[in-house]
């Protein structure tokens, strides 16, 4: 009874000495006999965290009596991110919209940056296009100033841009050679300029030659408005040939009967626009056929073409002399001059 009795009272102050350190030792009952005697002393010395640790390590999972493959303590069981949805572009057909949930996250994505890259695009030209427009309603008032300087607007405001740069940032000595320049180039009166300096007033005589050359303006305006219309339509009725033009030559091209067009494209070019320096108008057809002829090999194909319909139509002569030779139902004798000359024509396609 002793001896039982100082085993309960150690036993009892290794458990309060394990309890004060917050850890846990796990105590089997009725373990197998392992040769150890029953009465052998356990230490009450506390258990270190050295010792925590190592009895954590036994356990599978990595803190004490965790269940093997369970997660962490405080945290969520980590789970497989899932890729968002990407919205269908706008202007999808309905059954393409049907079919935009079964394609692939990433070949939605990169769908869907094309169509946003496009847009972009589509937008930056837009921009563009507008400032064009705006461009063009200012110079509207001009035409007959740039058709007067060679109908090239670029050009002539380039000039004027340098002319005024010049006049606006220019040195004194180059101030004074364009002003002298711009009144040569324009033939401008001196002594009226003269006067116009020092008094202020233009001279009678000069403003009575400027509201002379006001009214003929006004005069021709009429005139001038009529030849810009005639300009404008011949223009039109250009635009309007080459557009013709274009759908005759596409509607050549897809012609199955001019099967060697995109062979020979570019030679009847040359041969419509040689003809056309020399008042010869071609057509397409013409121009088509002496290309072919130009071609090696294309014209050897034809030629071989055309021989074996002349053979084939031969052969059917014959067959059609044979057979209403002596009326109907007559077949040709044998050892004949009808069968002789069947089996020359025949011997001649074989060669």
């Amino acid at each position: 009874m002793g001896d039982e009795n100082n085993a309960m009272v150690d036993l009892e102050a290794a458990w309060d000495a394990s309890a004060s350190t917050e850890e846990v030792a796990e105590v089997t009952p009725n373990e197998p006999d392992t040769g150890i005697q029953s009465d052998q002393h356990i230490s009450a010395e506390p258990i270190t965290p050295e010792g925590a640790g190592a009895v954590a390590a036994e356990v599978p999972g990595g803190q004490p009596g965790e269940e093997p493959g369970a997660a962490p303590a405080g945290e969520a069981p980590s789970e497989k991110p899932t890729e968002p949805d990407v919205g269908s572009p706008v202007g999808l057909s309905a059954e393409a919209k049907a079919a935009w949930k079964d394609t692939p996250k990433a070949v939605q994505s990169e769908i869907v940056r094309r169509e946003t890259d496009f847009a972009r695009g589509i937008q930056k030209y837009a921009e563009g296009a507008k400032r064009a427009q705006a461009m063009d309603n200012a110079l509207a008032p001009y035409q007959q100033y740039f058709a007067m300087n060679g109908n090239k607007p670029g050009e002539t405001i380039n000039q004027l841009l340098q002319t005024a740069s010049l006049l606006q940032m220019g040195s004194p000595a180059q101030k004074v050679q364009q002003v002298a320049g711009l009144i040569q180039q324009f033939g401008i009166d001196i002594p009226a300029l003269d006067q116009f300096l020092t008094s202020g007033h233009v001279p009678p005589e000069v403003q009575q030659q400027s509201n002379t050359q006001t009214e003929i303006q006004k005069a021709l305006q009429p005139y001038q408005q009529f030849m810009q219309e005639v300009q404008q339509g011949r223009q039109a009725q250009e635009q309007g040939r080459v557009r013709e033009a274009g759908s005759e030559v596409a509607a050549f091209a897809q012609n199955s009967a001019n099967e060697f067009y995109e062979t020979v494209k570019m030679d009847m070019a040359d041969i419509l626009d040689m003809n056309s320096q020399r008042g010869i108008n071609l057509t397409l057809k013409d121009a088509y056929d002496r290309a072919c002829a130009m071609h090696p090999q294309i014209n050897g194909v034809i030629q071989s073409r055309i021989q074996q319909s002349a053979l084939t139509a031969k052969r059917q002569a014959a067959a059609s002399v044979t057979g209403n030779q002596g009326g109907p139902g007559t077949a040709a004798v044998p050892g004949s001059r009808l069968d002789a000359l069947s089996e020359a024509w025949d011997n001649a396609g074989r060669t």
